[in-house]
């Protein structure tokens, strides 16, 4: 559950920062919103995989076709054209413009697909994440649960904003790197 959650912070810094971008056209917000997006889209797939080993001891299967299993897919599938999306750019400024443009409106999906569909009465009590929803959303867990809850959803978030800031300083070195090799280039044919 934590990665789950988290992965919807992540995603919407990353439209945050996409939005930053736009407005100022300042490369670093891109670099922020691109390394939101990977750190979101990562807890994104951890939460769909410890999903799936939760559905095998549970349920007996991996996969169920569960409403939350299948918003979650459609969510990783989203984020996935995001990455296909801005690599399809050879020109930095229009990759970084239209990838920002798309941030903010996959980030649109998220409240949906992952807090509110599920939670419509005819498609959640179709779900087999019923039980253990209300546990978690009605204070139903016991201490030792709660504190394992809590206590994992802070370990994660720190350890995935540390990743997210060492990928955003990654990010803005290499494109130094690269407008040095573009003036190396440019002054070696002058």
């Amino acid at each position: 559950v934590p990665p789950a959650m988290l992965c919807s912070v992540f995603f919407l810094w990353g439209a945050v920062m996409g939005a930053r971008y736009l407005v100022t056209k300042n490369i670093t917000f891109d670099h922020r919103s691109l390394a939101a997006i990977e750190i979101g889209f990562i807890l994104c797939v951890l939460a769909t995989l410890t999903g799936m080993i939760f559905a095998k001891a549970q349920w007996g299967a991996f996969w169920e076709w569960d409403p939350r299993q299948t918003s979650i897919l459609i969510q990783l599938m989203i984020y996935a054209s995001y990455f296909a999306l801005r690599h399809g750019f050879d020109d930095r400024e229009r990759m970084s413009k239209v990838s920002a443009s798309f941030a903010i409106f996959a980030f649109a999906s998220v409240p949906f697909l992952i807090w509110a569909l599920p939670r419509i009465p005819a498609i959640a009590n179709m779900s087999k994440h019923a039980g253990a929803n209300q546990a978690v959303i009605g204070g139903g867990l016991d201490s030792t649960y709660r504190l394992t809850f809590y206590l994992s959803l802070v370990v994660i978030f720190l350890a995935f904003s540390y990743a997210y800031q060492l990928r955003a300083r990654q990010a803005d070195e290499s494109y130094q790197k690269e407008l040095e090799h573009e003036r190396d280039s440019d002054a070696g044919t002058s």
